[in-house]
Parts: structure tokens; sequence; C-alpha cells
């Protein structure tokens, strides 16, 4: 399960769409496999990161739901 999947993509989706990438940002190996270059990783990593906060409350709504749910209470009851 990944609840913020979305906002890192969107996030990184946008980033990519605003880049003007050059042959330098990726790496071939000897079969011919494109990977990002490591550098380029470091910062897709970077731009991925959520702010506290965010994932904080995340992690606090599915607590309370594993709360309810424990207690017998319906998820409907959120």
């Amino acid at each position: 399960m990944e609840p913020l999947r979305p906002v890192v993509d969107q996030a990184i989706f946008s980033w990519v769409a605003m880049q003007r990438w050059r042959r330098a940002d990726f790496v071939i190996d000897r079969q011919g496999v494109i990977r990002v270059h490591p550098q380029l990783g470091r910062v897709v990593v970077a731009k991925a990161v959520l702010p506290d906060n965010v994932i904080r409350e995340e992690i606090n709504s599915y607590v309370s739901l594993l709360k309810r749910l424990g207690n017998g209470l319906s998820v409907a009851s959120r």
C-alpha cells in the first residue's frame, strides 16, 4: 500500500517535464541497458522526499483507522 505515491509521482513527473535532458544524464551498460546516472539518481531521490508533516499526517490517519477497526468500528465511521 502506497498512499502517498500519487503525491510523490506528481512531484517527480512535474520536475521531469521541466528538465532538459542530456546524454550524460544516463549510463548505457555493455548489454545496452540505459540507466539514470548515479548523480541524477540522487537528485531524483531528493525530489521525492516529502515533508515530515505530510508523512506524519498519513501515519496518524492509518493509526486512527487501525484503532477504530480494533475497537470493532466500521471504516465508514471515519
